[in-house]
């Protein structure tokens, strides 16, 4: 199999909790562990064993898919409110609407006599100590109206000061469903956010964003009211202002409980509250002195409700008669109102075929949300007949309202229905004209909905949706009606798929689902085994390949994945994208505990099942966490040794992706970078996970099937806190010097060869052979050196390290810091000793490489300490050539202070003073004169001197040098050539000039028998010649092929030279020892291929003779 890319359970330690932060918490008992990061612990009074993982992360695999895509989020005030919208367990509220709606219900001026009350202006003055103030009223006294005019009120004060904010929420009166206070907390602190400029953002804030990695990750429930607090510590002042608070629902997952109470009571003096209540008790309970009670007169919600009756039924008469006779019977109080309404009522719901007025009453009391007439009126014609038929006993939208008397009105904005007041409730419950099971029967109309063939059902998306929040409370085991009803909807394929479709269950996956599957999702525990009874098959996949247990792990339905697997559901079962539950559970949104996950892993779950992607549950959790997780599934198997596939095992994973992930956010975490905090916990989490295998008795000295080993990969990576561990083990420490079997590398040298010293000291203090011996020859002190640690190569001196150790090519530690130019280290090896006068094996001395890098600080370092400056190269050059061929001249003048012979030989035999002359140095041929005693025409191998040379490279001024300072200008080479000769052939006529000036003998000869002016024709060196004929030079000296001048111009075809030979007098008849001129010999070309460009000069020397 390839391989893809590269809460927990801590020590249960009794510590104190001092700082301030977060505190996380994990399942299972236990004392309180101490929490390095600080923070607060959410919990109530009851007897919690709690425990926080000091080292550790949540799970970070959407985090590393955006780093991978490189889609981290910028940070500031939109990033994170996106962040929180994006959040599982938060349901944002749109405060905003309700606030609208309340204000466009309300007339200009009405309740304004509340903002003038004492309570109110104080509440609202900053430096007031009473920060608390309550508003109680009853049911339908007004109170959301007059905090709406609070609020507006509230928001205007605000608008004068940048540091001051006013929030606030309102909770929906008679809400069935109460909302948690988490959400109240989540909604304030985004209101919060909208409020605060672009970038100013509360530490504690941004710390938790960047925890979460950049919001890609979940936060926990019980967090936003730290939250809310940190950012309000950005304001002044912050307003929250909470309508109906007696609506809340306390948050308590099973192990952190947060109350109200609990919450207010610990908000800053900077945060003011104002909240409404139907009773007092709460503020009595939380010690608020400010109270501002509302009591609308009795006669004044008469009033309302008669004149709003009156109307209804006035309007429904057009004649005038009826007018008359209605005016006269219109009942005087809302007693007789109500009397007559329910009256009427109670008469409809004695029809045994009707009992409409009951229906509509049960729908609008108990309905989840506001239902339109459509949704009613199809509820109603649902109850009456289930058959195809059943739209005969739908009633019409006229009938609703009328059957109702009055008491039930049409929302016109909405198009809903509702109580025409909220106080007519009451005498509803009062007159019992509701259906007397209301939850049982509104369940039973979403399912008989649901099991309908309408697929256009105006009432089909609210059954799909609200169905089971019906089944609340209710003991299903005393209505058999309705568990039939249950059953029949489980067991249909098709109406779950339809009904499922309405969810947020994808279109694929609903396709193909069980009633299993419905069970998990909707979290039914108890219908589990009546459906694998009735013979539904609890490993049956959906379209996507997912089964029930599947669904459940996904869900976070734990006593569903219990039932499950207790008839026999394969925990290893695997999807269309070779997922297990396990992968699913990693995955999950719900994740809040290792409860499901320990059940599956009893149940026989394996961590090590790869996915499609190669991923398997162990490698995903050791990757992006929770580091729980990660430590419930290494601990799941049974050897912890046991390689996962060929070459890893499970610390391999920890160590690979671990310190993978570690380099990764460095490359995008700075000092100052939002990453930072993450890195540091993707390390803890690292950290933890190592501990945990070396609490379990892993072995570190026995390499992998493929020669991982633990301390080589922590060596690499440098990280001393895993070195440290690993070395001090107690039940097996790694041994410092195991290599591993492929590169025959130890720790030792891959901490240095990746640049780790404070790892490279660790393994050395831990025992690591400091002289090691290797195949290729690396030394720890050579690497260091190389690489120029002067710390490093000190303390491998300390420890004992052989500071003349030779690599394989017989260099030693003080050549390579020669080499490298470090004084620092080449002074700190030769002072310990370090042998200056060590030979590579290619004759190298560090003497010579210092003189070849021009260090004279560290040549005369070797001097002083015994180097030898006399050595001979494998050239046969002596430290002095080597300085004459770069010509620098102070490195020269330090040598030849030394007595550096300057008559030495190579193997060329060339002397320094050649190598000056052939490298064109003018100043170093000067000081080599300067220095000379003896003759300035030391010849060569091949006799030549250094002023031939210097002819030979053009070098003008090298060459007067020369012979000022006493080179002969007739000194012959092995071949009986000057440099008169060499200037005359190389056409240089500058040099030329000069050495006739110091010549004995301008027409000698050279072996060849020919004289500077046959070497000037020969090469057809114009110049020369010129300087030559100039000079009086012999024009018609015979050469030992009998050649005159004239005659080899005229040989090679030289028309220039001939011309100039000519020109100066050269004897045209002058013959050679065979009896030949230069006319004959251009004679006989005549008749040749080519025609001679001699012969017009020559023919034109003969006719001037003749005249």
């Amino acid at each position: 199999m390839s391989r893809p890319p590269s809460q927990q359970n801590g020590p249960r330690t009794a510590a104190s909790n001092k700082g301030p932060g977060n505190q996380f918490l994990a399942d299972g008992q236990g004392d309180q562990n101490v929490a390095s990061s600080g923070g607060n612990i959410y919990s109530d009074h009851r007897q919690w064993n709690t425990i926080y993982i000091k080292r550790g992360m949540p799970s970070m695999s959407r985090t590393f898919a955006n780093i991978d895509n490189h889609e981290i989020e910028n940070t500031g005030v939109s990033a994170i409110i996106k962040w929180l919208a994006r959040q599982p367990h938060c349901r944002l509220a749109d405060t905003r609407s309700r606030q609208g709606e309340l204000l466009n219900q309300t007339t200009p001026n009405t309740g304004d006599w509340i903002l003038k009350t004492k309570e109110v202006q104080i509440w609202q003055k900053q430096e007031d100590e009473n920060r608390y103030l309550s508003i109680q009223g009853h049911l339908g006294s007004g109170k959301s109206i007059l905090l709406s005019g609070i609020i507006q009120s509230t928001e205007r004060k605000v608008q004068e000061s940048a540091d001051m904010a006013c929030v606030y929420f309102y909770f929906q009166e008679g809400d069935t469903d109460q909302i948690p206070i988490t959400s109240l907390w989540a909604s304030l602190l985004q209101q919060l956010l909208q409020q605060s400029a672009p970038n100013v953002i509360a530490k504690g804030l941004q710390e938790a964003f960047d925890i979460s990695l950049q919001g890609t990750n979940s936060v926990q429930p019980f967090e936003y009211f730290n939250l809310f607090k940190a950012q309000a510590s950005r304001f002044k002042v912050v307003y929250v202002i909470i309508d109906a608070l007696d609506n809340y629902k306390d948050y308590d997952n099973g192990k952190v409980q947060q109350t109200l109470p609990q919450t207010l009571l610990q908000l800053p003096p900077s945060i003011r509250v104002l909240f409404s209540s139907r009773h007092d008790s709460l503020a009595q309970y939380l010690g608020f002195k400010k109270v501002l009670r509302i009591r609308p007169c009795k006669t004044d919600i008469e009033t309302f409700l008669l004149a709003r009756l009156h109307l209804d039924k006035l309007g429904s008469n057009i004649l005038l008669p009826d007018l008359r006779k209605d005016l006269e019977q219109l009942p005087v109080d809302l007693a007789h109102v109500f009397e007559s309404s329910l009256r009427k009522i109670a008469k409809d719901c004695e029809s045994p075929e009707n009992g409409l007025a009951k229906h509509v009453l049960t729908c609008i009391i108990h309905g989840k949300e506001a239902l339109d007439i459509d949704q009613v009126c199809e509820g109603f014609a649902l109850t009456k007949d289930r058959g195809t038929a059943y739209q005969d006993w739908r009633p019409g939208g006229d009938r609703v309202l009328s059957v109702c008397a009055g008491l039930v009105i049409l929302d016109s904005d909405k198009m809903t229905l509702r109580l025409v007041h909220e106080s007519a409730r009451n005498s509803i419950f009062d007159h019992g004209i509701i259906h007397k099971k209301p939850r049982p029967e509104m369940a039973k109309i979403c399912l008989i909905c649901l099991l309908s063939g309408n697929d256009n059902s105006p009432l089909l998306s609210y059954s799909a949706t609200q169905w089971t929040s019906h089944l609340h409370g209710i003991d299903l085991a005393n209505d058999k009606e309705l568990r039939d009803l249950i059953k029949t909807f489980l067991v249909s394929s098709t109406k779950l798929s339809r009904a499922f479709k309405k969810l947020s269950v994808t279109q694929d996956g609903a396709n193909g689902m069980t009633g299993l599957h419905a069970v998990a999702y909707l979290d039914l525990p108890i219908w589990v085994e009546p459906l694998v009874k009735y013979g539904i098959k609890v490993n049956a996949p959906c379209a996507d390949g997912q089964t029930a247990l599947h669904w459940a792990v996904t869900h976070g339905r734990h006593r569903v994945v219990r039932r499950l697997l207790r008839f026999r559901a394969d925990p290893n079962v695997r999807d269309s994208s070779k997922d297990t539950p396990l992968h699913k559970f990693l995955s999950s949104p719900a994740f809040e505990g290792l409860d499901i996950a320990e059940t599956l892993i009893k149940a026989g779950a394996k961590v090590c099942i790869a996915n499609l992607k190669g991923v398997t549950p162990l490698s995903s959790a050791i990757r992006y966490g929770p580091t729980s997780v990660a430590k419930l599934f290494i601990l799941s198997r049974k050897d912890i040794n046991e390689e996962i596939e060929a070459g890893w095992t499970s610390l391999r994973e920890v160590f690979d992706h671990g310190s993978g992930r570690i380099q990764q956010l460095g490359e995008f975490a700075n000092n100052e970078g939002s990453l930072l905090s993450v890195k540091h916990a993707v390390k803890d989490h690292l950290h933890y996970l190592v501990d945990t295998h070396l609490e379990h008795n892993v072995i570190l000295n026995c390499p992998t099937t493929s020669g991982w080993l633990a301390l080589s990969h922590a060596a690499k990576n440098g990280s001393v806190t895993i070195l440290k561990k690993l070395l001090e083990h107690k039940w097996d420490p790694a041994d410092c010097n195991i290599k591993d079997p492929e590169l025959g590398k130890s720790p030792l040298h891959w901490a240095l060869e990746y640049g780790h010293n404070k790892a490279a000291r660790l393994l050395v203090k831990g025992g690591a052979e400091i002289n090691e011996k290797n195949v290729d020859g690396w030394k720890p002190l050579i690497e260091a050196t190389k690489a120029r640690l002067y710390d490093m190569a000190h303390f491998l001196i300390t420890r004992g390290a052989d500071v003349n150790a030779t690599d394989n090519e017989g260099v030693s530690p003080l050549m390579h810091a020669v080499e490298m130019g470090d004084k620092d280290i080449t002074w700190l090896l030769v002072v310990n000793g370090a042998n200056v006068s060590l030979q590579a094996k290619d004759g190298t001395h560090a003497i010579d490489i210092a003189i070849a890098r021009r260090d004279m600080p560290s040549a005369w370092l070797l001097c002083e300490h015994g180097a030898n400056l006399e050595s001979i190269s494998s050239k046969g050059e002596t430290l002095l050539h080597q300085v004459a061929k770069g010509g620098h001249q102070e490195t020269a003048t330090f040598l030849l202070d030394r007595g550096l012979s300057i008559s030495a030989k190579d193997h060329k035999g060339l002397t320094p003073l050649h190598h000056a002359v052939i490298s064109g140095s003018d100043s170093m041929v000067s000081k080599i004169i300067s220095r000379s005693k003896g003759s300035m025409d030391t010849p060569d191998g091949k006799g030549k001197s250094p002023l031939i040379y210097a002819v030979s490279n053009a070098r003008l001024t090298i060459v007067q040098r020369l012979l000022t300072n006493g080179s002969s200008c007739d000194f012959r080479d092995t071949d009986g050539t000057t440099a008169l000769h060499y200037a005359a052939a190389e056409g240089f006529a500058a040099g030329l000039s000069s050495l006739v000036e110091y010549t004995y003998d301008i027409d000698m000869v050279d072996d060849m028998g020919f004289t500077a002016v046959h070497h000037a024709v020969s090469n057809d060196k114009i110049d020369a010649l010129l300087v030559l004929v100039a000079t009086k030079a012999d024009l018609d000296i015979l050469d030992r092929r009998g050649y005159t001048p004239l005659m080899l111009a005229v040989y090679l075809d030289r028309p220039e030279a001939a011309r100039v030979l000519l020109d100066q007098g050269a004897d045209i008849y002058k013959r050679n020892h065979q009896q030949m001129s230069a006319v004959d010999l251009e004679a006989k070309k005549k008749g040749g291929k080519t025609p001679s460009r001699t012969q017009p000069f020559i023919a034109l020397a003969l006719r001037n003779q003749r005249r």
